[in-house]
């Protein structure tokens, strides 16, 4: 049988002499980074992700800041992959216009669509605080934004109103004077008749 002197005994009752606080501190310790783990593995709580364009970019715009979610999206991590992909799908079925309405600049990984004539989302962030600024509402914001079509009804009752308000001396008056209310309604008048005809419209 081995024989052990006292300077072995003395440091295997070193070994078992753990605190109760201690083996508490290494519980939780361990409970922590399992939870940790599940959570990397399971991704965000449905409750935690954005349910549109604009929470969904700037969620993005901080992963990407991340070191660690870049890594373990790099790595194949199903749940950075998993957040990753939900979060350009709403982006996707998103607009330039919800962006624009939402943020206060463009993002730096934003690519611009390009698509037809419609304006960069740079441009149309830039013109989205002036039209708040004059009055306009957001959907009429986005109506300039997206290049929304008016039907013929509402083009005729636009361009009969003008007509009406250019006949009245005081509104004009008031027009040159730039007062902000007619100022506004001035503005709304001309957003109508500069939109498209739609005649399928009702």
């Amino acid at each position: 049988m081995a024989k052990h002197d006292g300077a072995d005994l003395a440091a295997a009752g070193t070994l078992r002499s753990v605190t109760r606080e201690e083996l508490q501190a290494e519980s939780e310790a361990a409970t922590a980074a399992l939870e940790k783990m599940n959570a990397e593995y399971r991704g965000p709580r449905a409750s935690d992700v954005p349910q549109d364009a604009v929470g969904s970019q700037q969620r993005i715009t901080e992963l990407t800041n991340d070191p660690d979610f870049r890594t373990r999206l790099l790595d194949g991590n199903p749940a950075a992959r998993k957040e990753f992909q939900s979060l350009t799908g709403t982006i996707a079925n998103g607009s330039e216009a919800d962006l624009a309405l939402g943020l206060k600049h463009a993002p730096d990984n934003w690519v611009d669509s390009g698509s037809g004539d419609a304006a960069r989302l740079t441009d149309q962030i830039k013109a989205v605080e002036p039209l708040r600024d004059a009055g306009h509402t957001d959907e009429e914001i986005r109506w300039v934004l997206e290049d929304k079509k008016v039907s013929g009804r509402e083009f005729d009752a636009a361009r009969r109103l003008q007509i009406n308000r250019m006949n009245n001396a005081e509104w004009r008056a008031k027009l040159l004077a730039g007062d902000p209310d007619v100022t506004l309604e001035f503005n709304r008048i001309s957003m109508i008749l500069a939109s498209e005809v739609d005649e399928a419209l009702p």
